[in-house]
């Protein structure tokens, strides 16, 4: 179960290097694989990304009986392996025999990525110099769907 977050978490942060979304509209890519799912959000701020947030949806039987005690262990995990990352947080949930993983990025604040997201093909300074419409269209590119 944490191995097909962690390898959709990375699938999902392997696109984030550049955008086609107009200035002042926050846009949602979506990559679907199977039943599995990654929701990509980008607000802007200006031209420039304000926040990212990825929404990665698996859907399993293994789900369906998943205690609340286990979600919020592997929620606090996952929170431990970022506690040092500023301008990130990341949030758990099982629903309808889906696993949400939500990680949210705050663009300006983020000065490093934590352990887990390391080896992405794409440094925090690209991240922060690129616009939404570079960022877009590099997922777009990755076989995201955006509007």
């Amino acid at each position: 179960m944490r191995g097909s977050i962690c390898l959709l978490l990375g699938m999902s942060l392997v696109a984030c290097s550049s955008g086609t979304a107009s200035k002042t509209e926050t846009t949602v890519c979506t990559y679907k694989e199977g039943d599995d799912e990654i929701r990509v959000t980008v607000k802007p701020d200006g031209e420039k990304i304000k926040t990212v947030d990825y929404e990665m949806i698996t859907k399993s039987d293994e789900f369906k009986d998943v205690k609340e005690e286990e979600v919020a262990a592997f929620e606090k995990t996952m929170q431990d392996k970022m506690k040092d990352a500023e301008g990130l947080t990341v949030g758990v949930k099982v629903k309808d025999g889906a696993m949400i993983l939500t990680l949210s990025m705050d663009i300006a604040k983020i000065s490093e990525f934590p352990s887990l997201m390391q080896g992405t093909d794409f440094t925090v300074d690209q991240l922060k110099s690129a616009t939404v419409k570079e960022f877009v269209k590099e997922l777009e590119e990755e076989g995201a769907t955006c509007k």
